[in-house]
């Protein structure tokens, strides 16, 4: 549910958590970083890197989300989402396989824990994307899939299309750099499924 508020004129303070850094190699990595690129540019992240510039004609990185939006609204998003997985009438394997695993709750904490850490909230998901891994591969492997993939980005899309006015209100790169975190995500799961699929062969 929506609930009305400001951000704070200074805007949300950003702190490197620990799957931002992570979260930020994985886009460099998508999007063509060579190895030399990748250890010039590793290193803990600074405040100036986790926030936002604020020439919206400038380019707009996920690990610089929070300090626009702050945790309560990644929460809220997230919460969107699982509220119409949790509803899907449409597709009741996919949405049984989310109920079996756990409650709504769960499944809100666990991915807004996630979403607030990789984009710069700060530690708030111990683990990092070690975690993340086990947990697809161990407890969420009926929508690791194509399919699942396809239906859970149906979800997302329409969370994010519910709060893309709140979004455009604040700053209009978001919903594309939310689109972009996912994207990124939705690659390194195939590429690590892909690699899994074929160890030992």
């Amino acid at each position: 549910m929506k609930r009305d508020w400001k951000r704070p004129s200074d805007g949300y303070k950003p702190v490197c958590g620990y799957a931002t850094q992570d979260a930020r190699r994985e886009w460099l990595i998508t999007h063509g970083a060579t190895p030399d690129e990748l250890d010039t540019l590793s290193g803990t992240l600074s405040s100036a890197q986790l926030t936002a510039d604020p020439d919206t004609t400038k380019p707009l990185y996920y690990w610089q989300l929070y300090s626009l939006l702050g945790e309560d609204r990644i929460w809220e998003v997230v919460g969107c989402f699982y509220e119409r997985v949790f509803q899907d009438e449409e597709q009741p394997d996919f949405r049984d396989a989310f109920v079996q695993i756990s409650g709504i709750e769960h499944h809100i904490a666990t991915q807004a824990s996630y979403w607030v850490d990789a984009m710069g909230g700060g530690r708030k998901y111990h683990g990092s994307d070690y975690r993340l891994h086990f947990h697809h591969t161990h407890n969420a492997e009926k929508v690791m899939n194509a399919a699942g993939a396809q239906r859970w980005m149906f979800h997302m899309r329409l969370a994010l299309r519910e709060y893309d006015p709140t979004f455009r209100a604040i700053d209009p790169r978001i919903s594309g750099c939310i689109l972009d975190f996912l994207e990124t995500k939705m690659k390194g799961y195939r590429s690590h499924s892909c690699a899994s699929s074929t160890h030992g062969i």
